[in-house]
């Protein structure tokens, strides 16, 4: 493995000095000059076909960039005559986009389906599908589709349609490849596959910030094993066990190559929208009380590792830390997406987690560890203190103070001790990942660091003392003395009124500094080789490290001789490049350098309350990994409640497509296995949310033995007002007529009356209905939710408004 990345690192080296030219460019010269390519850029599809029907070797025939015409005529959407080309020779199909040996091409592994994809042309990715299958055996590997790059979209086909989005396809190739016999090419095609990267069609979904991906998968990955996909995550989990579980556990939370699951993949890349999806997908609710609603949210790839290593990460890690992490980062994109994972740390669940893990667990280990390091110092400082020091005579000073002798005996041994410790510590840590050891940021970086130096400083006094260089001893235990006080800015970080001046210090050396010296490194060497030679004469390299010292301090101490150039032989030279050397530095560069500190500072001051958050997370790491992983488990205990994952599974109704051995070898290729349990941790979470509790205008569901009232059949208003209008004009018209009024005709005028009644009547039953139905109708809502007090205070007065309409009616 390590030959493989050093080879791989100087095969970079070699195209990045010796660059082979844009082979991209070049490209369209040979469309243009190349008969066959001609032919079919241009779509002249009866010039194609005689071509290659002269020169059936031009199907062989590649452009700068590995392509064939075949190639070219699905890149230009050239269909039909891509589709005859197909026809004509169907073993060509399958060609991919192919480079020299030592020169790949950009597009390696590309195929027509894949180019298809790309075009987003449905009807033809069937057809290819379907037509020549084993297309979907193809992955690109090519730098173009690197993670990173704006066409990074996975490598399969399947890949390719998920990442952009065409689902209707997904699901089309999924289905052929299924339908394909067992051992051929297309068969290899499943939900459960994965890229040269280890990324699944999860990882895919959240590098490209599609939940409805991430939700495909999920129910198709469900109904591959269970023939049921109309559950939802949470619920699938609990109803699942023993193989089923552990291949779609496997699935659920599988690593990459940059050991981040789905999870912490969304945790590394900021996408808020896709952690929140699913962190919602594995929530359950455990009870709803009023406006409060407990959630248990599942601890495994938040906070809990599913895997031992080291190189995997949480997502809580990855929240915190401001390490690239993944090679999906763009690096463009770097201080963006930095900001994005410190604003996810103020998501309620997240921000619920960390304040009760540091309760319960963080905060008892910082201040015990906190008092144990004072302590430390106060005895690596006594045993500086003790004099004269017994290492040149021990007997001569055991004679001489023999309780003075013993403490300092007692202060030294237990200083090596802890030294000791800590150093195999440290190396046990680098031993696991090394990578992962200096990826590490913040109060973890520091903790790091300082204590690999402590330990190396107090080995070299060891040895200095043995071999009787006790000048050498002396300063390698004076700069341990200084490591260890040093030591105190990892506590510091764990105050919120400290916690933040620490980064800003941390990130201005860092950065801005080494920025600064970066830049002034040049300018005072230039300058002193120069005053060297003008002023110093050739005299030796000690006159040019005096020259390089003299210069350094006029800028910081201001310690400057100007007399010294005005008695040089070439003074006026010398003068001006003094005075240059002054200007570009102490009025220029210190004053960027100021400007610079001035705006890390702000940045940091604009997000104090995050970054306090992410450094207690990698000061509560830090101290982690001096513990055993039974410790962990019980400390974890103190805030998170374990369950039982999974319930008694119902078989399934018919036999499934694939065995699950199957499916299990397809999860374990890559060897990295999970240890699936029994039992996982819980966070139990209450949202508290009185608006939309008192706002929920949805009645509750009526009791089973609650029948509601038999109610006329409503009529609609618009008739009801139309005959009631019509009516009144009626009766009016009855009404004006003047003299003697016959028996008919005030019996007609009374049926008009009655009518009207009736109707009138009809349209209070129906309001009466319509305010039954609200009040006790069946709707969706959980039992638990009771009928909101707003809500019944409008009925109330509906009711009430209804029977004073009744009694006006009936007077």
């Amino acid at each position: 493995m390590l030959w493989a990345k050093s080879s791989a690192f100087f095969v970079k080296t070699r195209n990045v000095m010796v660059a082979p030219g844009d082979v991209v460019a070049q490209q369209q010269k040979i469309l243009e000059e190349v008969e066959i390519f001609a032919a079919v850029k241009n779509n002249d599809i009866p010039r194609a076909l005689d071509q290659l029907a002269r020169c059936p070797n031009d199907y062989h025939k590649r452009d700068t960039v590995g392509a064939t015409p075949l190639h070219i005529a699905f890149l230009y959407q050239h269909v039909e005559l891509g589709q005859r080309l197909v026809a004509a020779n169907p073993n060509q199909a399958t060609a991919v986009y192919q480079g020299a040996p030592n020169e790949p091409s950009p597009y390696e592994g590309e195929n027509i389906l894949h180019i298809a994809i790309v075009h987003r042309n449905l009807a033809l990715i069937q057809w290819l599908a379907s037509t020549v299958p084993d297309l979907l055996d193809a992955e690109t590997t090519g730098d173009f589709f690197e993670p990173g790059k704006p066409c990074y979209f996975g490598g399969t086909p399947l890949l390719f349609a998920l990442a952009s989005r065409q689902l209707v396809a997904a699901k089309y190739i999924l289905d052929v490849a299924h339908s394909q016999p067992a051992g051929s090419r297309a068969r290899k095609t499943s939900i459960f596959m994965t890229d040269a990267f280890g990324n699944n069609a999860l990882h895919l979904a959240i590098v490209q910030n599609a939940p409805e991906v991430y939700d495909f998968a999920i129910s198709h990955a469900m109904l591959r094993l269970t023939n049921d996909s109309s559950m939802t995550l949470a619920a699938f989990l609990k109803s699942v066990h023993g193989e089923i579980a552990d291949v779609f556990i496997q699935f659920l939370r599988r690593p990459n190559n940059d050991g981040l699951t789905p999870l912490a993949l969304a945790a590394a890349l900021g996408r808020k929208v896709m952690f929140q999806h699913m962190l919602a997908a594995t929530t359950t609710i455990a009870w709803i009380y009023g406006p409060i609603t407990a959630k248990m949210i599942p601890l495994q790839e938040l906070e809990e590792k599913c895997y031992t290593s080291s190189h995997y990460k949480t997502a809580l890690e990855c929240l915190c830390s401001s390490a690239d992490l993944t090679n999906c980062l763009s690096p463009h994109q770097r201080e963006t997406i930095l900001h994005e994972r410190l604003q996810m740390l103020g998501i309620y669940e997240v921000k619920t987690l960390l304040d009760k893990k540091w309760k319960f667990v963080g905060k008892p280990m910082f201040y015990r560890a906190c008092f144990v390091h004072v302590v430390f110092l106060a005895l690596i400082t006594g045993s500086t203190l003790i004099t004269p020091h017994y290492r040149t005579d021990v007997v001569a000073a055991f004679a001489a103070a023999p309780l003075r002798t013993v403490v300092h005996i007692l202060l030294e041994f237990q200083v090596t001790m802890t030294a000791v410790y800590k150093l195999a510590t440290e190396v046990h840590q680098m031993g696991k990942s090394l990578r992962d050891y200096l990826q590490q940021t913040g109060a973890a970086m520091l903790d790091n660091y300082l204590c690999l130096t402590f330990g190396i400083s107090i080995a070299c006094a060891i040895v200095c003392r043995g071999l009787g260089a006790y000048d050498a001893e002396d300063v390698f235990v004076g700069f341990a003395c200084l490591n260890q006080y040093l030591y105190m800015f990892f506590f510091m970080m764990g105050f919120r009124s400290t916690g933040p001046f620490v980064v800003m210090l941390l990130r201005m050396l860092t950065q801005d500094f080494l920025r600064f010296v970066s830049v002034y490194m040049w300018i005072l060497c230039g300058i002193s080789v120069n005053l060297y030679v003008i002023v110093d004469g050739h005299q030796g390299f000690a006159y040019l490290v005096a020259r390089t010292k003299a210069l350094l301090l006029a800028v910081f101490c201001m310690t400057f001789d100007y007399t010294v150039y005005e008695a040089a032989n070439l003074a006026f030279v010398a003068q001006c490049l003094i005075v240059t050397y002054l200007v570009v530095v102490v009025i220029v560069l210190v004053n960027m350098l100021i400007a610079m500190m001035g705006n890390t500072y702000d940045n940091i001051l604009e997000a104090s309350e995050q970054r306090w958050y992410a450094e207690r997370v990698n000061i509560m790491c830090s101290m982690e990994q001096s513990l055993n992983p039974h410790r962990i488990r019980e400390n974890r205990k103190k805030y998170a409640v374990e369950l039982v994952r999974a319930l008694e599974m119902v078989p399934p109704a018919r036999p499934r497509r694939q065995s699950l051995a199957q499916m299990l070898s397809e999860l374990q290729s890559s060897g990295r296995i999970m240890e699936t349990e029994d039992v996982e941790r819980f966070l139990q979470v209450e949202l508290v949310c009185n608006e939309k509790w008192l706002e929920d205008e949805t009645p509750v569901k009526p009791n089973a033995d609650q029948t509601p009232p038999l109610m006329p059949t409503p009529v609609p208003i618009q008739e009801i007002n139309e005959e009631m209008n019509s009516a009144n004009d009626e009766a009016g018209s009855k009404c004006d007529v003047t003299g003697t009024a016959n028996e008919e005709t005030t019996n007609d005028f009374t049926g008009q009356l009655k009518r009207r009644d009736t109707k009138v009547s009809n349209l209070l039953a129906a309001l009466e209905m319509s305010i039954c139905d609200i009040a006790t109708g069946p709707t969706t809502r959980s039992q638990l939710a009771p009928l909101t007090p707003r809500g019944q205070g409008k009925i109330a007065l509906l009711q009430e408004t209804l029977n004073a309409l009744r009694t006006a009616l009936g007077k």
